[in-house]
């Protein structure tokens, strides 16, 4: 029996557009987290969410930043480790993240 296995899951098993998603990163040497909502994703480019309100629009968050997303999928935490990609602050307030590879 041979199977074609893939690393990464198609989109509809595991990304919903509004999804409640928890951002962990290190911002002044602090690790927090921040809730945020999935607004939207480019398979293999990035995911695109809400900034977090808490952050403030004026916080320095550079690209390239590590951070860790999960979220609840059918009762069970999925999560992984990525970077951010892009912020804009205007005219609305958006986080980029790179897209996972694997989860």
């Amino acid at each position: 029996m041979n199977q074609d296995i893939s690393s990464t899951p198609p989109s509809a098993s595991f990304l919903t557009v509004g999804l409640s998603l928890k951002i962990s990163l290190t911002l002044d040497r602090q690790k927090a987290m921040y809730g945020s909502t999935l607004l939207g994703w480019k398979e293999h480019a990035w995911l695109v969410c809400e900034w977090p309100s808490q952050l403030g629009y004026s916080s320095e968050i550079l690209a390239g930043t590590p951070c860790t997303v999960s979220y609840l999928l059918d009762g069970k935490l999925v999560g992984y480790r990525t970077e951010i990609r892009d912020l804009i602050a205007s005219p609305v307030p958006l986080l980029f993240i790179a897209f996972p590879r694997t989860v």
